[in-house]
């Protein structure tokens, strides 16, 4: 038996993927990533506003912690400002606003690749492109 049927032998073409949908992974992968640009949106804004953070001498490590412990809060925080918030990077600072939906639409197009990725993967064959055949007219 050769190596390439042994391979597709051992790959299991069960209807039912195993582990989560890759829906949800792609859709958990967006709201991280919407979570981490909402917070960018609040530190622009808390910066224009004149927030100040108290620095004080730490270890490296200390800092680093510190430093994400408040990027989390500043972004939970600033949940009820969001008309605030969005309003300034609009107005301010519309650059953040083509970044962050150029991100979040390479995460959706990831996402359908992958999902194509994966029926083509079970469909059986999937290294075979498919042949168009010409229309005779």
């Amino acid at each position: 038996m050769g190596k390439i049927k042994r391979a597709r032998e051992s790959f299991p073409q069960d209807d039912e993927p195993a582990g989560m949908p890759i829906g949800l992974v792609i859709l958990a992968s967006a709201a991280v990533i919407a979570f981490v640009l909402w917070g960018v949106a609040c530190a622009m804004y808390a910066s224009a506003e004149g927030v100040q953070y108290g620095t004080a001498r730490r270890s490296a490590a200390a800092i680093g912690r510190g430093g994400i412990i408040v990027f989390v809060k500043n972004a939970i925080v600033f949940l009820p400002e969001l008309p605030q918030v969005v309003g300034y990077i609009v107005r301010e600072r519309f650059w953040f606003v083509i970044v962050s939906g150029a991100v979040l639409t390479g995460t959706a197009l990831f996402g359908w690749q992958l999902k194509r990725m994966d029926q083509s993967m079970r469909s059986g064959n999937p290294f075979t492109k498919k042949v168009r055949r010409k229309s005779k007219r």
